[in-house]
């Protein structure tokens, strides 16, 4: 008879289970010492090994002549007899299909009994969270105090549906979902040990879209064997996944930069090739995020990104080619229509909306004229206009440095040249910080304060004969913490320290605007941003002050009506009249 390769190649030792290296150093340890609790409750994603881990744990209850390490024999009549799941003292029990009160109270008048032919008798109830509230009443008094000799082990992939009664009964476990690096070495071995033929990238690509499940990663293996005759090739993943694949995306996004009318096309025929339109979303999501760290932080990132060399390659050769804003802005979108597609949406649609957001993000760096430029609806529109990035100058001055003027509006242009720039190319107002002084930056922040650390993280920092230029994106939150001149001279002392310079040598600021009357006392250098009207003494809004219009900015609304102090209103008017 045929095993599937996951029944096949299920561990048999602890030390064979791939990506949960806690659990089992738990485990193993737990059982070296002989302190064993009578109650388990292993929770995690499907196919990340609960049932195998139960079933070892099980092998090493019940094992003949166990080593010292921990681990079963592995050839004694109780572990062979459980490793092909045929031994009486072992129950599994599927909680899905036996969840009702009467097949608890079989089972305790089962646990009641001695054990056959095994020093101890271990029950596995999976997907323990389907159970009744009557079923879990049932089981609660022998989970608590079992027989002499039992053992329960709880498997369940949602362990917060498990009642808090049964829970603080049992010592949890939680498994974590497995590394695409884990699953990848895996499959490589079980390729290895079957004698079939595999490309490198066609298993990076399998243990992607496993999805962090080592169950389903072999059950596409068996189907890229029978596509691809055999063989397990990039050419039979491609045709399991619909024509969508790592591969495909990365030819997609080079076209997109050198011929953006044909990647069009090329992205309606990737989507009509049947593939899953969330599936599509994730992986040009991942993509675009994997090109905007390695433009931001080079090579060294490499190895977080859980990708292949040839994939690594990619990513270094192509990344200076694309502006960190276009990217940043293109992650926006897809983590914006990432959610719309699990509800449902037709492909034409989903398109649509994905040209028009990448449309958006070219223009505004300048890689397409206005003409071209396809318009925005609705949300999208919208928010793709949030995401586009603002220029604020911070310049040293001759108190503080960075010192701010809030009054003063930022300045609405994006701070992009009219050409396609290079991550990391000259720009009018300066050199962008690579990636290694962006890092530096972000650690000497990260130390003073984490709050301007993380927005600074945001925003693009440019150093040029005019000082420090930092584009901002148009947030709120942002805004109300960078308006305080303390984050400034955080970012000026910040960049100080990473290019070498002592204080002050940074060149001074050269402001774009003229300060307001009521601020010539104030130092010329600045945050340079360019200047409302002045509200003050115009007749129609005395006392719209800075506190009211950053109000007015969080709750996006506007002043219909200013009073002054002495008026009277007219509720306080129409109480007077009833007092008279």
């Amino acid at each position: 008879m045929y095993l599937s390769l996951y029944r096949k190649y299920r561990p048999s030792r602890f030390s064979e289970i791939s990506g949960q290296r806690g659990v089992v150093e738990a485990l193993v340890g737990s059982l070296r010492s002989g302190r064993i609790p009578h109650a388990f409750l292993f929770s995690g994603p499907r196919g990340c090994g609960k049932t195998s881990a139960a079933r070892l744990l099980a092998k090493r209850l019940n094992c003949a002549s166990p080593a010292e390490d921990g681990e079963s024999c592995g050839t004694c009549v109780n572990c062979e007899a459980i490793q092909r799941g045929g031994h009486l003292d072992v129950v599994e029990i599927d909680g899905a299909s036996n969840r009702g009160i009467e097949e608890i109270r079989s089972l305790k008048d089962q646990v009641a009994l001695a054990p056959f032919q095994a020093p101890n008798k271990v029950y596995i109830i999976d997907e323990v969270h389907m159970l009744t509230e009557a079923a879990f009443n049932a089981l609660l008094k022998t989970l608590e105090e079992p027989p002499s000799r039992v053992y329960f082990v709880l498997a369940t992939t949602e362990p917060q549906k498990v009642p808090v009664t049964i829970r603080s009964r049992c010592v949890h476990f939680p498994f974590q979902r497995i590394s695409t690096e884990d699953i990848k070495d895996r499959i490589s071995h079980v390729v290895q040990m079957e004698g079939i033929e595999a490309e490198d990238q066609a298993l990076w690509e399998l243990a992607r879209s496993a999805d962090g499940a080592l169950r389903d990663a072999l059950s596409l293996l068996e189907q890229a064997i029978s596509v691809g005759g055999g063989m397990v090739t990039t050419a039979a993943m491609e045709g399991i996944l619909g024509g969508f694949s790592r591969e495909s995306l990365q030819r997609w996004v080079r076209q997109l930069r050198e011929d953006p009318p044909g990647a069009f096309q090329g992205l309606a025929q990737i989507v009509r090739g049947g593939s899953n339109l969330e599936r599509i979303s994730e992986g040009l999501f991942l993509l675009f995020r994997d090109l905007l760290f390695v433009g931001r932080w080079g090579e060294g990132v490499l190895s977080a990104l859980g990708i292949s060399s040839s994939e690594g390659a990619f990513l270094l050769s192509e990344a200076p080619n694309w502006d960190l804003g276009v990217l940043e802005v293109l992650c926006a979108t897809l983590s914006e229509l990432m959610p719309r597609t699990r509800q449902g949406m037709r492909s034409d649609v989903f398109v649509g909306l994905l040209q028009c957001g990448i449309d958006g993000a070219l223009g505004r760096a300048g890689s397409s004229p206005p003409a071209s430029r396809a318009p925005k609806a609705g949300h999208e529109a919208h928010r793709s206009a949030m995401t586009a990035p603002q220029t604020v100058v911070v310049a040293q001055t001759e108190g503080k440095p960075g010192q701010i003027d809030p009054s003063i509006a930022v300045e609405d242009k994006p701070d992009t040249p009219s050409e396609p720039s290079l991550a990391g190319s000259e720009t009018p107002k300066g050199r962008p910080l690579d990636g290694g002084e962006r890092f530096s930056v972000f650690q000497h922040l990260a130390d003073v304060n984490a709050a301007v650390a993380c927005v600074a993280a945001h925003c693009r920092i440019l150093v040029g004969e005019e000082g420090v230029h930092v584009s901002v994106p148009e947030d709120p939150l942002i805004s109300s913490i960078l308006s305080q001149w303390r984050s400034m001279d955080m970012i000026l002392d910040a960049v100080r320290s990473t290019l070498g310079l002592p204080p002050g040598e940074l060149p001074p600021g050269v402001c774009e605007e003229d300060p307001p009357k009521e601020d010539k006392d104030l130092p010329s250098g600045r945050w340079c941003r360019m200047a409302e009207p002045d509200r003050e003494g115009g007749g129609d809004s005395p006392g719209y002050n800075d506190g009211i219009r950053e109000a007015l900015s969080w709750l996006d609304g506007e002043v219909l009506y200013v009073r002054s102090q002495g008026d009277v209103g007219e509720e306080e008017d129409q109480q007077e009249d009833y007092e008279e």
